[in-house]
């Protein structure tokens, strides 16, 4: 985002103090849609050094302009304020504003003080340039705001939030809303990071179209929105097998309901025609539990588990499936393992794999390149770190680096 504000400026002229000046009337308008009538109401903003500080001291001008009753706490020195920040700085103390330093830990009694007439507060402390753990000072701070019972507002990111990654390595601002700016960034969308996020609101600042659709990543963001544009108009005159047909091949002895669930959400999605094929000694239990979708037996073990068998008869009942999916409730047994190997390499439809399917090709997911059709994966985070053969905490501290890597 830092590269595209800099484009702004250098291949268009715009100002760094006209896209401050943006940001920060984006933040009021969000704090409005909060509080409602901002006259009268107290709105405490926290500002550090740097231009999410400069942010916030735009928003505490428009919004003492509004009527507003509004104090500014800066965590750094002011003297340390500078550039574009520096010159809303001196508007601010120009209006005949204070700010009010809370830099050291005897502040901290200061912001409780504060907060006590308080109705909102505006987090302008540190913004995407943030990376590592908050210093103690401020993370006492940040405690003590979380602590308040006070909704918060964080100006394009929630201090302590790392913007690349979602890492969050001590305090953090746990914001009802966050006002980001040109293009949603990936910590803010990420866990653990979206759970300090709130709401999110994509504002625009006045970067021009064609900038932010050069700079934007090739990465989506699936919303409510955007699936429903993917979803086509359905005919009034159609039927059920106008609508793709699923195969899904899931369950064990003890796991039914992962078979169960898997087949209704198929369903659910709008499969037109939805079949679970389980172990022939489950097959009665999931006729009774399943009355919307079909049902076939697979040859099994006597045990409740998939027998070598079953592979020939779930290719034949591909060839009236338009996709599969595989895994859910499965078990491990060796049976089933040199099951789900043998399959992947003889399906000629796309392809879901979850759960005990990837668990079949733990440190082999080199297997998934021999596959001659699109396939889809869904591991938990236990999952991923199986087929991947690196321990979980690696992949919950970078999911998206990790599932680039695979």
């Amino acid at each position: 985002m830092k590269a595209l504000d800099v484009a702004a400026m250098e291949e268009y002229g715009i100002a760094g103090l006209v896209l401050m000046e943006n940001a920060g009337r984006q933040v009021v308008e969000v704090v409005r849609q909060v509080l409602g009538e901002v006259r009268d109401r107290a709105v405490t903003v926290f500002i550090g050094k740097g231009n999410n500080g400069g942010d916030g001291l735009v928003a505490a001008r428009h919004l003492f302009n509004l009527g507003a009753e509004v104090k500014v706490l800066a965590l750094d020195d002011v003297k340390n304020i500078t550039g574009d920040a520096a010159v809303n700085l001196a508007i601010w103390q120009k209006m005949g504003q204070k700010i009010y330093s809370v830099q050291h830990g005897d502040g901290i009694n200061i912001v409780r003080l504060m907060l006590m007439n308080t109705d909102l507060i505006v987090d302008a402390i540190y913004g995407t340039g943030f990376r590592g753990k908050v210093n103690e000072v401020v993370g006492r701070i940040i405690e003590v705001l979380n602590g308040s019972g006070k909704p918060i507002v964080a100006v394009d990111i929630p201090s302590g939030l790392e913007a690349d990654s979602g890492r969050v390595k001590g305090p953090c601002i746990q914001a009802v809303r966050t006002v980001t700016f040109g293009l949603p960034k990936l910590g803010l969308i990420l866990e653990p990071g979206v759970d300090y996020t709130g709401r999110l609101h994509i504002a625009d600042i006045s970067i021009p179209a064609h900038l932010v659709e050069k700079s934007a990543p090739p990465r989506y963001l699936i919303t409510a929105e955007l699936v429903s544009e993917w979803l086509p108009q359905r005919p009034s005159g159609a039927h059920k097998g106008n609508f793709g047909r699923t195969l899904v091949v899931a369950g064990s002895r003890g796991m039914t309901g992962a078979a169960g669930l898997a087949g209704e959400g198929a369903l659910r999605t709008g499969a037109g025609i939805v079949t679970v094929a389980v172990p022939e000694t489950l097959h009665d239990v999931m006729e009774v539990k399943l009355t919307e979708v079909m049902t076939v037996p697979l040859p099994d073990t006597g045990a409740g588990v998939l027998s070598g068998e079953a592979g020939q008869v779930i290719l034949t009942n591909l060839g009236k499936a338009d996709v599969l999916a595989v895994g859910p409730g499965l078990s491990t047994a060796p049976e089933v393992v040199t099951l789900i190997k043998e399959l992947l390499l003889s399906i000629r439809v796309p392809c879901v794999l979850d759960a005990d399917a990837l668990n079949a090709i733990e440190g082999e997911g080199e297997i998934l390149k021999g596959v001659q059709v699109p396939v889809v994966i869904s591991p938990h985070p236990g999952e991923m770190a199986r087929l991947m053969g690196i321990p979980v905490r690696e992949v919950q501290e970078d999911r998206l680096g990790v599932a680039v890597r695979a």
